[in-house]
């Protein structure tokens, strides 16, 4: 089990900013999500090291990202996952893992940190990748029985929704929807 990005990062790619973020992680840049010119110039530089040319990005299981990722243990994957979340400002997890688990059909792992004000999780798994779930979203996760509920496994991050400051978050089979200033928490689970 890895840390994955979900979409192409470079040229021509969605560079979704978490994405980039990973991206940059592990090529030692400065971590911001924004593929410029540093960024491009860093992914070059690795591709023509390890394999001699350059197409100037990095997909989802493919040789660049394999090769720039390397083997990684279950605990470095979460751990790496914060420390990206933390560069980009997304989350304030503490220093050190609190727990660790394996996921409801013992292929992921669950990581729960200690935050200054609760707790975060981070769910890594093989199939759906390593995504962290926090605040009200977890709280609602937690009492639907999180993995091993209806929804299943975190498919994304926290989200941007709608123009209000709302949250959002994909699971397997659904989605919480956090809206203020109600705090609403709207949870969408197929039938």
């Amino acid at each position: 089990m890895s840390l994955e990005i979900r979409a192409g990062v470079g040229t021509g790619r969605a560079n979704y900013r978490q994405d980039v973020a990973t991206v940059q992680f592990f090529l030692g840049v400065t971590i911001d999500g924004v593929f410029g010119p540093i960024s491009a110039g860093a992914l070059a530089a690795f591709q023509t090291a390890k394999f001699g040319f350059t197409d100037g990005f990095a997909d989802p299981c493919d040789i660049t990202f394999k090769r720039l990722r390397g083997p990684l243990t279950d605990s470095y994957s979460a751990l790496s996952r914060a420390l990206v979340l933390n560069a980009l400002g997304e989350t304030a997890l503490g220093a050190a893992a609190t727990q660790e688990v394996a996921s409801a059909d013992g292929l992921g792992l669950v990581t729960t940190w200690a935050q200054g004000d609760g707790i975060a999780k981070i769910y890594s798994h093989p199939i759906w990748g390593t995504w962290d779930v926090r605040g009200l979203i977890l709280s609602r996760y937690l009492e639907l029985d999180e993995e091993r509920g209806a929804l299943g496994m975190p498919i994304s991050g926290e989200r941007d929704h709608g123009n209000s400051g709302g949250r959002i978050s994909y699971f397997e089979h659904g989605r919480i929807i956090f809206e203020p200033p109600s705090s609403v928490i709207e949870t969408i689970v197929p039938e």
